[in-house]
This record gives C-alpha cells, structure tokens and sequence, in this order.
C-alpha cells in the first residue's frame, strides 16, 4: 500500500486504486463485502478552514456568504448524478462532515462514506510521490479546469469506512477505493464513469477472491467482438482510424462528444468506450459497465505517454486483448 502525508484538514491515507494510484492494491474481498453490507453516506464538501478564516479576519462577510452558497452548489452538482448513478446500494443519506463525525461518536459504525476529494502529488526528499487528500471546496475549481487537467492535482471519488472520520484531519488511514476523475468540476460523465469502475470492481472482488489488479485485463479479450468507441477531444490529432488499427485490428469509432456521452449513460449493445484520465487509459464495455482495461504509465515508458489516444495506446490494448506481447511497430 501507498502511504499519503497529509496537512491538517486532510489525512495520512494508504488505499489502492489502479485507477487513482496506478497498479495498486484492490480492497480485500472482506473489505468488500462490508462495502456492499453498510449502509451508505454521501458526505458534501467540507468548508475551507483556511479560506473560512481568512474571510473572518478581513470581515469580508458578503464573499464568506458567497462561497458558502458556492459550497452548496457545488455539493449538489456531483451528489444529484451520484444518486442516480449509484447501484450498489438500494438507499443512501446526505450528510455532511460534522454530521458524519456525530453519527460515530454516538456508536454508529455500519456505515460506509462516498465522497469526493482532491488529490495532490509531490515528490518527497527521496523523489518518491506523496499524495496529499483534501475534503475542502476551495472555489478555485472552474478556473482549474480551465487550464485543463494536472496529474499532479485532480479530484476523486472515493470510499472510507465511516470509523476513519474520527482520524480524517490527521491520519486518515484507510479508503476501501477511489477512483480519478477528469475535471475539478466534475460532469454528469465523470460521475457516470467513476461509478462504473468503482461498483465493478468492488463487485467482482466480492464474488472473486482470487480477483486482483493484475487480472483486471480479463475481459478484455471481449473486445475482439466490441466497437471500441472514443471521443474525438481524446483523440490525438492527425491520428487516422486506420493508422490506429494497424495496431488494433478492431473496429474504432471516433464519437463526437454528445453521442459519447449518452453512449456512457444509457451504454449499447456491442459499444465499449475508451478514456483516458491524465495518462491512464480505461475500456468500459458500455453494455454490461465492466471494466475491460486498465494500463497506465506503469506499462508505457512515461517519454511516451500522452493525454490523447495514440498509437502506443492501442498497441498495449491490442497486447491485452490478444493476451500476448506485440512488437511495436
């Protein structure tokens, strides 16, 4: 497990996810029956303490109202897909962070946490990564995404045990998961997608014991029979579908990004999608919402990774569809 150094309204985490951390532990299978066994919290973002206390000391009280209403909003924007998209549990409560905390103090411990937090990653003194989590809605987050996506600072979806809340603002231990997602701001999509991949693997290390990150690549020998579709903002420019297929022999749709989209929500017959967050590429068969492909900087030398779909990308899916070493030509 990956060790996460946190600052004060954070926490120290370790948690697996190969989309969030790469190749990285799954949950237990016991981790993961209890995930399916709890009941479920979706908790709101929490205030920035820091900004809170800024505004206080410069009696800027109207941009304080300001931002707490922001705060809302923002909530309300990823909880409502949240609650549409979430099959794991047949009912859930909102809640937020103080709320939670009072619930375990007063003995609750059947409960389990959905949120959504901002990673961080920094290099240490020994050059190896750190991750920082945040719960906060710092209300810079539209201005974020306008500069386009950062590896190095993006938010995630994530599970915790509800008995890590009392440890949250400073060592935070465990999450059950988490899984990455494009924007600061997160769309229906992003929402959509990161249920998808959380509620699969989740289930099927449940019924599979002996299931890792190292056999997440299973499924994807299906794709031979699938019409692998991306959307074209993925798509690296200049790329012909049929210089792609001389890597991957299989048909490739380019989508606009409408259609993409409602092929995620509503998912057809014989359709698996591509994406990629940051430098990780993902295949979600849209019919059944599995998970067919994970690979990321770990198996492409990082001189080579890019944000958009390319050659080398299609070369590694082809490797895990044909479940054998192609030479890159």
């Amino acid at each position: 497990m990956i060790a996460f150094l946190l600052s004060p309204i954070e926490g120290n985490a370790q948690f697996g996810s190969p989309i969030l951390v790469y190749k990285n532990d799954l949950p237990t299978q016991k981790e993961c029956v209890e995930i399916n066994s709890r009941k479920l919290i979706i908790m709101g973002q929490r205030w920035d303490l820091d900004l809170v206390e800024d505004f206080k000391r410069k009696k800027e009280f109207s941009l304080f109202e300001e931002y707490k209403d922001n705060c809302i909003a923002y909530s309300d924007s990823f909880i409502k897909p949240l609650a549409e998209r979430w099959s794991m549990h047949d009912s859930f409560e909102i809640k937020q962070y103080r709320e939670v905390k009072a619930l375990y103090n007063a003995g609750v411990t059947d409960v389990l946490v959905l949120a959504l937090v901002k990673i961080t990653i920094e290099k240490d003194n020994d050059n190896k990564n750190e991750f920082t989590v945040s719960f906060a809605y710092t209300g810079d987050e539209a201005e974020k995404d306008a500069a386009g996506f950062n590896p190095k600072e993006f938010k995630a979806l994530v599970l915790f045990p509800i008995e890590q809340i009392e440890e949250m603002e400073t060592t935070f231990k465990k999450l059950y998961i988490g899984v990455g997602i494009q924007h600061q701001v997160p769309t229906k999509t992003d929402i959509n997608r990161a249920v998808d991949v959380m509620t699969n693997l989740v289930n099927r290390r449940a019924a599979d014991a002996a299931f890792t990150d190292n056999t997440l690549k299973q499924f994807a020998p299906r794709l031979k029979d699938y019409t692998l579709a991306i959307s074209k903002k993925d798509w690296e420019d200049g790329l012909l579908i049929a210089d792609a297929q001389a890597y991957y022999p299989y048909p490739i749709e380019k989508m606009d990004e409408d259609k993409y989209n409602e092929l995620i929500k509503s998912g057809k017959p014989g359709y698996a999608y591509g994406f990629k967050f940051g430098n990780l590429v993902g295949i979600m068969l849209s019919d059944t919402r599995q998970v067919a492909f994970i690979a990321g900087p770990s198996d492409i030398p990082n001189s080579k990774t890019s944000p958009f779909f390319n050659t080398r990308d299609f070369n590694k899916i082809n490797e895990a569809v044909t479940e054998a070493k192609i030479i890159f030509k």
